[in-house]
């Protein structure tokens, strides 16, 4: 699947060990993508986070529409999911632990379509959460989103869940 129009988004995080529950379930959720997919997504471990890959633009826009918080409470209540999103969070963070300074979602861009791809990828973000995101940059990152909230927070568990199972996309 290597391609010039692939794009990779690096995500890691500050929180310490958000991505273990993704690297138990890796066979599963990749299972689940490449079915939902048709083969123009998967996701792999590295050391400080997920690589997330995409065959091409239209995959990854597709996988980042502008969504609400509502519309994505309403798919979640009204499908049946085959990844449930606690899975991915169970034993790592919950409301009660959730840090008070928040937690960091931090992305790297390869690609060719750097700013498209970041413009868009903000785009959903702000989507979700409207102005309860702070967003910066860094030397070390293109893109750092910190998320206050637990309930944001979760609100982005749940859209994973949400593209393992294909609705995002829909």
């Amino acid at each position: 699947m290597e391609s010039q129009n692939q794009i990779i988004v690096k995500f890691s995080s500050n929180y310490p060990g958000l991505f273990r529950n993704v690297s138990k379930y890796i066979l599963y959720l990749n299972t689940l993508f490449s079915q939902e997919s048709k083969g123009s997504f998967y996701i792999e471990i590295v050391e400080d986070g997920i690589l997330y890959i995409y065959q091409n633009i239209t995959t990854f826009d597709l996988l980042n529409p502008r969504t609400s918080r509502a519309e994505i409470s309403k798919l979640i209540n009204g499908n049946e999911l085959q990844l449930n999103p606690d899975m991915l969070i169970d034993g790592i963070v919950d409301k009660q632990t959730f840090p008070e300074h928040g937690i960091d979602f931090q992305y790297n861009f390869y690609t060719k379509q750097k700013q498209q791809v970041s413009d868009t990828l903000l785009s959903f973000h702000q989507s979700l959460y409207g102005d309860n995101i702070k967003i910066s940059s860094s030397t070390d990152y293109d893109l750092i989103l910190s998320i206050m909230d637990f309930d944001d927070f979760y609100q982005y568990v749940q859209v994973i869940a949400l593209m393992a199972n294909g609705i995002v996309s829909q």
